[in-house]
């Protein structure tokens, strides 16, 4: 399906698939046909399709975009636009402004049928071989809604994506016996790699009925499923710990969980594992970075550790201190150099990078474990000069409240002073006054006297994307 060489890596259909290659090489052969390669933008379609899509895309030597299923119309117009999409393939028929050349809109429950009167019937045509994307073409994009809410596109080749795949296969010792559950939504990496990438390379099989994200259904699916391994976010960890003595029947055969937020409480990870015998294991990566770059295991450090873990091999972690200097060990910006990083943002030319800085302030110990500390473009001067972080404000919130959940944004008041504006739900509107007043106290008594500077609002509903990311909707 794969071959990889030296200077290219040729994506073939080698019917390694069975009867599901057929759909590919159709399909593939159907962009082959159109004038000139371009760009498939894909949105709100199913594991399984998605998977035949990105193959016969790659086949043809398409370049495939991921559209987020929370943007707004108007971001995912702005993506397409950004991304130079010709094609848009979508369950999702509320878009308004289409700037594409051709839009289809599947019927979520027969998707296979819905390709029939485009792709018409199956002819010989065609590149048996398949196409060679070389380390600097742009095979896949990623979106993020970035920080000013605008969509930011991520450009990786087919081999970062290999990288990315084989990278998280050996750290975790995943195997084709393994059944994965994976919550993370496949518009991200860890969506992507889970869900499209290691069934592809046949790494393990997938848990692949639609499940909601919610804490029962997932409950359902990991009882239903038997997985061994599952991806999920740190809202749903969080919630699974509350209930944590009731879990223990999962351990029958579920043997981790994998975590890709960097929020995780330690005592929900305490519970979990000391209550039901399930560990979980934080991961680190940005979407620029391959999506994993290090990571806990129970090789390398205990099950309840608060660190994020230790690199990956192949990975180079140092901290850039603010003299600029790189450092093996302390407290500084984390920088990674490693392959398979990103090539671009949309838009900016491609090319190969040694090293990124993660705009993450880390601390590196003497053996080597990473510990996250906060965002460091979130950071903004106090009146006393010192730098305060709203990531801190949420992180606390979330670890030493009993809230069901937080987001704190950073705003301006009419003075032009900094303030905190906090969103808290899981508490009643009698006791709001009361338990503002209580853990107001106690948070500037944990974080200092700058953080005098909050402002609170009752949110019922906080929403947050499979991987505990506040979406678009809910800003």
């Amino acid at each position: 399906m794969f071959v990889v060489n030296d200077k290219s890596i040729q994506v073939m259909d080698d019917l390694s698939l069975g009867e599901i290659s057929e759909f590919c090489w159709h399909f593939s052969a159907k962009l082959q046909s159109l004038p000139a390669k371009g760009v498939l933008a894909l949105c709100e379609l199913s594991n399984e399709i998605t998977r035949l899509l990105v193959l016969g895309a790659w086949h043809a030597g398409w370049t495939v975009a991921l559209l987020p299923e929370h943007f707004c119309t108007k971001q995912k117009a702005s993506a397409l636009k950004l991304s130079g999409a010709s094609i848009l393939i979508t369950q999702d028929e509320s878009f308004d402004v289409i700037e594409v050349d051709l839009m289809m809109a599947l019927n979520a429950n027969a998707p296979e049928h819905s390709f029939d009167l485009w792709l018409g019937v199956p002819t010989a045509q065609g590149s048996v071989e398949g196409y060679s994307w070389s380390d600097t073409e742009t095979a896949l994009v990623l979106f993020s809604s970035g920080s000013t809410g605008e969509p930011k596109g991520i450009c990786h080749s087919v081999r970062n994506m290999l990288i990315s795949a084989h990278r998280f296969i050996k750290h975790f010792s995943i195997n084709k016996h393994d059944l994965l559950l994976n919550c993370a939504e496949t518009h991200t990496m860890s969506g992507f790699r889970g869900s499209v990438m290691l069934p592809l390379l046949s790494a393990c099989q997938l848990y692949d009925a639609p499940f909601q994200r919610s804490l029962s259904n997932v409950l359902t699916a990991l009882k239903d499923s038997r997985a061994t391994i599952a991806i999920v976010g740190p809202n749903l960890i969080r919630q699974m710990a509350l209930i944590a003595d009731k879990l223990a029947y999962l351990s029958q055969h579920l043997k981790a969980i994998l975590s890709t937020g960097a929020r995780l409480n330690l005592k929900d990870k305490q519970k979990l594992f000391g209550q039901a015998q399930i560990p979980v294991f934080d991961y680190y990566g940005l979407t620029e970075t391959g999506g994993i770059v290090l990571g806990q295991t129970a090789h390398m450090t205990d099950e309840v550790t608060d660190a994020l873990g230790k690199p990956c091999d192949g990975v180079t972690l140092k901290v850039i201190t603010t003299d600029g200097h790189e450092h093996d060990q302390g407290i500084g910006e984390l920088r990674i150099y490693a392959d398979g990083l990103f090539l671009a943002y949309a838009g900016h030319q491609t090319e190969l990078r040694s090293y990124f800085d993660t705009g993450d302030r880390v601390k590196i110990d003497s053996s080597g474990q990473v510990y996250w500390l906060h965002r460091i473009k979130n950071g903004y001067k106090a009146t006393s000069t010192e730098w305060v972080y709203p990531d801190m404000v949420e992180r606390w919130l979330q670890q030493h409240t009993s809230i069901t959940d937080a987001t704190v944004n950073p705003i301006l008041d009419a003075t032009g002073r900094l303030r905190f504006h906090a969103y808290v739900s899981g508490i009643t509107s009698a006791e709001f006054e009361c338990w503002c007043k209580d853990t107001y106290g106690k948070l500037l008594a944990a974080l200092g006297p700058d953080y005098n500077l909050l402002d609170w609002t009752l949110e019922n509903n906080i929403a947050r994307s499979a991987l505990g990311k506040v979406t678009s909707k809910s800003q």
